[in-house]
């Protein structure tokens, strides 16, 4: 138990520092803004002259209260953690001059280090930006899907960036938004111990069976009773490792199947506010 704390704590640690480090040694300087509260922070920061790190917390800290709520303490503690030492080292990078004046350089790299930081805090404290829970909110009024509602606000970040700050700029801003995104998600499927599966399938009796027997007991966790699951639809928790090995027999067993993973931290997320 104290190896696994100890390894949250270095895991978020360095989440912190990389996404830190990307923000103000890369993109910030080179004025490539990202998505989600850290562009909100990037342009008033901007347009105020403050520090970024500042925007980032006081941004944030409403949308982390409500996330807070309906879970444990401990997880709370480690998403206040994570803001918090996100928010203090973006602050103690400002001072130093960035490594890349070369904005396409720049928008990569710092967009790749950003994401793998945003990735390993999500991971291990849970919560890295409030647009998420903006989403959350916004899905119980509108007829999107969340990742739908979140790339909307983004794009409307970076088209306020485009105003401030020219459109090339902006290009360079949704070009590393996409960096950011795609790395963030790497991250989390390959840290993630345990995936959720979402299966549409008209074999679902033989899938469940086959899974059954390939997978034996690590595939602990069968919800065919999940809220809202219609006849054609399977949701199952397995180890990440066979994420590949289960797609290949559904493939096999039903090549019209539809399949679906996601992060089983994320994946609870946004069950909680269905």
């Amino acid at each position: 138990m104290v190896d696994t704390e100890w390894k949250r704590v270095v895991y978020i640690v360095l989440g912190a520092f990389l996404a830190a480090f990307g923000l103000e040694m890369f993109l910030t300087p080179n004025q490539i803004i990202p998505g989600g509260v850290k562009g909100i922070s990037g342009l008033l920061s901007h347009i105020t002259e403050m520090q970024m790190g500042v925007f980032l917390f006081l941004l944030n800290l409403p949308f982390l209260f409500h996330y807070n709520r309906g879970i444990n303490r401990a997880r709370a503690l480690w998403a206040i953690v994570g803001l918090s030492l996100l928010s203090a080292l973006t602050i103690f990078f400002h001072p130093f001059p960035p490594l890349v004046e070369s904005p396409p350089l720049a928008a990569f790299l710092g967009s790749l280090i950003l994401g793998s930081g945003i990735g390993l805090i999500f991971r291990y404290a849970g919560f890295t930006d409030g647009v998420q829970q903006v989403a959350l909110l916004l899905k119980k009024r509108l007829f999107f899907s969340i990742a739908e509602i979140v790339m909307l606000i983004n794009l409307l970040v970076l088209f306020m960036a485009g105003f401030l700050f020219g459109w090339e700029q902006a290009i360079y801003s949704i070009f590393g938004y996409v960096v950011t995104l795609k790395t963030t998600t790497y991250v989390l499927n390959n840290f993630s111990v345990r995936k959720a599966i979402w299966i549409k399938t008209e074999h679902s009796e033989i899938i469940k069976q086959a899974l059954q027997t390939t997978l034996a007991n690590e595939c602990q966790y069968m919800l065919p009773d999940f809220p809202a699951c219609k006849p054609d639809e399977m949701y199952i928790i397995i180890p990440s490792r066979q994420e590949k090995a289960v797609q290949s027999l559904i493939a096999e067993l039903d090549p019209s199947a539809v399949f679906v993973s996601a992060s089983l931290d994320m994946f609870r997320i946004e069950e909680r506010y269905k």
